[in-house]
């Protein structure tokens, strides 16, 4: 007898859906009336000469608290950084500036938030509008060091970013082939950080850590696989890597954890590699001599590396993947193969 769990699997989505549409308008008035949020719109606020010269002012009060031995980097003052959505890693900038000049913005912040106060009658009589972090609480301890636990979630995402970005010339940073690795590497940082809050109960006391940090994280790790599975739509990006003399190992490893992947990608680059073959050959100028010794003589090597005639395919020479260790060994143990070897590895 076969039970009928149609209803049930309803009733379960039901609820997740609705658990999940709880959460989004609960981090939504987080993002807004939290410490992020106070933090950036006292930041958006010091946006005229006025306020830059307060702000500064108070940047000035706080070098007199340094020790004698502090530099004069130390005791220059910084303009906050404003967050721009359309801007890598500008939040990530915005919240390290603030901690760094951390008793400025607090003082900052704490110089309007009595101001208001003093004026909140008036503005009620006057039927001002009062900006709101103004009458908050001020920003307190707990929230420089919720503050502080964002700057570490984001500083994998920032070292991400710089590696990758650029032409990645000379297979340097910024190279197709390092891609595949450096997401990988990313999400094991961002599940270590998920993994600190798997034992917390966030409702066992008043005093219990929140759980919005690890909301967002989850958040991430799912855009951050979105993006990661865009990869697949083209095989350059695993071709790349796989041919990698450093990184082919990568693929290697990654394949026990996720086989399925691993046989795809390998299918793309088969058919990737049978298409590059029917292409015909690049002829190469020869290249002109130098007057310079070391020049021509650099010059007539490249010409002899380049001119060299290659008929086989390195590729099937090992019969099997290049991202084996096997490939190199194989083809350097034979020294008729050598030219093939280097162009290879």
């Amino acid at each position: 007898m076969q039970l009928n769990t149609g209803p049930v699997l309803s009733l379960l989505r039901i609820g997740e859906a609705v658990e999940l549409n709880e959460e989004h308008v609960l981090i939504k008035e987080w993002r807004a009336e939290g410490p992020l949020g106070i933090l950036l719109a006292v930041i958006n606020y010091i946006n005229t000469p006025q306020q830059n010269e307060l702000f500064e002012s108070f940047q000035q009060l706080a070098h007199k608290e340094l020790p004698p031995n502090a530099t004069d980097g130390d005791r220059k003052a910084l303009q906050p950084v404003k967050p721009v959505v359309t801007r890598w890693n500008s939040f990530y900038s915005c919240f390290e500036r603030a901690a760094k000049l951390q008793s400025a913005v607090n003082a900052y912040a704490n110089y309007h938030i009595l101001d208001t106060k003093q004026r909140i009658d008036r503005a009620i009589r006057q039927n001002n509008e009062l900006t709101e972090w103004m009458k908050s609480d001020r920003l307190t301890a707990a929230d420089w060091q919720v503050i502080t636990e964002y700057i570490d979630v984001l500083r994998p995402l920032k070292t991400a970013t710089k590696r990758l970005e650029g032409h990645g010339e000379h297979g340097k940073i910024g190279s197709v082939a390092e891609i595949f690795p450096v997401f990988e590497v990313l999400f094991h940082k961002l599940k270590q950080q998920l993994q600190n809050f798997n034992s917390v109960d966030h409702e066992e006391h008043e005093e219990a850590p929140e759980d919005h940090l690890a909301i967002n994280l989850r958040r991430t790790i799912l855009k951050a696989r979105e993006y990661y599975s865009k990869l697949d739509d083209s095989p350059a990006y695993y071709a790349a890597t796989v041919l990698h003399p450093r990184y082919k190992a990568f693929c290697d490893s990654v394949s026990a954890e996720n086989l399925k992947w691993f046989l795809a990608n390998n299918r793309s680059f088969d058919a990737l590699w049978a298409e590059y073959r029917t292409l015909p050959k690049a002829r190469v100028r020869p290249q002109t001599l130098s007057n310079d010794l070391d020049d021509a003589i650099d010059s007539l090597c490249n010409s002899k590396r380049a001119t060299t005639n290659n008929d086989e395919d390195e590729y099937r020479l090992n019969n099997q993947a290049p991202s084996s260790k096997q490939a190199a060994t194989t083809l350097l143990a034979n020294q008729a193969s050598s030219s093939q070897a280097a162009l290879l590895i």
